[in-house]
């Protein structure tokens, strides 16, 4: 760094392309499934059979923990499913083939770097149906963008800039719509998760997330889950396996992870 000049931060922003493993054929391309205003609130909230489906799937994820940590569970691997059972078991069974992008210097946080993007995946995609002849499909064609928050928001705004634009090209139509990564929301989960339970100052109380944090050293862990994410996520998974280690203990009554169950065995 000179004192005749001050150190500039370039940015560079990367894109991988990810076809879809479940085929979409039946969903309409040219309006949303339903008007979010005649949505029923009861539709959103769990049902009996919903509640039921939701106990079943639980008891498989404890299953598969209890099997990864106590020997006397290996036996469970014979009926016990690797996967929660869906609709899409099939398709999801496929590998994800992800395919990396140009990586372009432009700087999200400017709308006016926002259009270059925008720009340059629509350059792209078109580029690519075009020399597979398939020009008039891709005029129709709908492709889902996504990024963290800040992304999205960027992206959305950039695109009604170019709302006045004269043909459907030129407004980016194609790429639509633009959606958040699903991190987001094990983020917010994580956030409300430590907000009410992560006290800092009541490290003294046993068995609180904070008293839990010292023991195992884990300063990194300030509550800030937004700064600090991998960190307070591999907290509370490490604290959530540890609590449900000790409740099987407790219910089984095994000793150790070596040990036989002496309680609430299945009959014979």
């Amino acid at each position: 760094m000179r004192l005749s000049s001050r150190e500039k931060d370039f940015h560079s922003f990367a894109t991988d392309w990810t076809p879809y493993r479940v085929y979409a054929s039946s969903l309409p391309n040219d309006k949303p499934l339903c008007n979010i205003d005649e949505i029923n609130i009861h539709s959103v909230v769990l049902n009996e059979n919903e509640k039921a489906k939701f106990k079943q799937d639980l008891k498989i994820l404890i299953a598969q923990e209890m099997v990864d940590v106590f020997h006397c569970f290996k036996w469970m691997n014979l009926v016990l499913p690797k996967n929660i059972p869906h609709e899409y078991e099939e398709e999801m069974s496929t590998k994800s083939h992800s395919h990396i992008m140009p990586v372009i210097l432009k700087n999200e946080q400017k709308y006016d770097d926002c259009i270059d993007i925008l720009q340059s995946y629509q350059e792209q995609t078109q580029r690519w149906y075009h020399e597979s002849g398939r020009d008039d499909y891709y005029r129709n064609l709908n492709i889902p963008i996504g990024g963290d928050q800040l992304t999205r928001v960027r992206l959305e705004g950039a695109k009604m800039l170019l709302a006045g634009s004269h043909t459907r090209i030129e407004r980016c139509e194609n790429l639509s719509p633009v959606v958040i990564e699903f991190f987001h929301t094990l983020q917010d989960f994580l956030e409300k998760l430590c907000k009410k339970f992560l006290i800092i100052n009541k490290s003294r109380d046993k068995g609180t997330l904070a008293h839990l944090r010292v023991i195992i050293q884990r300063s990194n862990v300030n509550g800030q889950v937004k700064s600090r994410f991998k960190q307070h996520e591999d907290f509370i998974s490490t604290v959530g396996k540890a609590y449900l280690t000790e409740m099987v203990q407790e219910y089984f009554g095994i000793e150790n992870v070596d040990s036989l169950p002496t309680k609430n065995t299945s009959p014979k």
